[in-house]
């Protein structure tokens, strides 16, 4: 039997009012290779709710990806091949009572073309991947099963291969949203920027970083909105964050405030307040047992 890691993560929770409950939240298992193979995520009285399966071959290339949403009644299957040069051949969507989406993947010089059909081979549509130089994708082109425009995004990059633009439009090549990306001088994300049709910015993400690179603030705003949301994060000399804290709208006063305990590199304990409730998350590891 292979050598298996396991994670699960033990939930103390409080509300106002109401008993201390303690369940397991989550349970995860990695194979040799740290891939992780199973997922199982559970609510209070020990119920799943959420489960998720990997397979993979002996290259480590994923071959099969099972994800069932309990509650939902709802199963979804993903399979993969590939040729010899490790290139995905055919991707294969599974659903409930058999049907099947299946995209077959034709590899030519810059440009990916890709085959849909349903489980009889019907075709369902078909999809272009435009490649640069360097095989970073500059163009991705979708077309339903009559030959109508579904999606087309174009991707920009900057010298260093960092992505700095992404346009999608949609059905009859309308526009559909934009985003812009900026970087420090060390290469690392510092901004992200959503626009409307017009060039307005509807949507801003901006990262503080210190002078290792970590960040030590995010900012969201919805500027439709008029939302905002705030994240600071301490972190100690290993660059591990010790204590994050949520802010909203302006507001200096946290909305909840999550303190982390390691154990070397691994996070041992995490402990969330905020104005409800309280929960500390207890992350219990086995490496490598038979």
């Amino acid at each position: 039997m292979a050598k298996t890691k396991t994670l699960s993560v033990i939930s103390t929770h409080s509300e106002v009012e109401q008993p201390t409950q303690r369940f397991e939240l989550l349970y995860r298992e990695y194979n040799e290779r740290e891939q992780m193979t199973l997922e199982i995520e559970r609510q209070g009285e020990g119920q799943d709710l959420h489960r998720e399966e990997y397979e993979f071959d002996s290259e480590g290339r994923k071959t099969r990806e099972y994800k069932h949403f309990i509650q939902e009644e709802m199963e979804q299957t993903h399979r993969w091949t590939y040729d010899e040069q490790g290139r995905i051949l055919t991707e294969i969507a599974e659903f409930e009572g058999g049907f099947q989406t299946v995209k077959h993947f034709a590899y030519g010089d810059g440009a990916i073309e890709i085959r849909i059909t349903d489980e009889e081979g019907v075709e369902e549509g078909k999809e272009t991947r435009t490649l640069d130089g360097e095989g970073r994708e500059i163009e991705r082109v979708e077309y339903d099963e009559e030959g109508t425009l579904k999606l087309h995004v174009t991707t920009e990059y900057n010298a260093v291969g960092k992505k700095t633009r992404v346009e999608t439009r949609s059905w009859d090549d309308a526009f559909e949203d934009e985003w812009m990306y900026e970087y420090d001088e060390e290469g690392r994300l510092t901004v992200e920027k959503q626009l409307n049709q017009e060039g307005y910015i509807i949507m801003r993400r901006l990262n503080t970083l210190d002078e290792k690179g970590n960040v030590i603030e995010y900012v969201a705003e919805d500027l439709q909105r008029k939302e905002k949301l705030r994240r600071t994060y301490v972190l100690n000399e290993q660059g591990q964050v010790i204590t994050e804290k949520a802010f909203m709208q302006d507001s200096e006063e946290p909305e909840a405030t999550a303190v982390n305990e390691y154990e070397g590199e691994l996070l041992v304990k995490k402990e969330i307040t905020a104005q409800f409730y309280q929960t500390s998350n207890e992350y219990q590891r086995t490496f490598y047992s038979e």
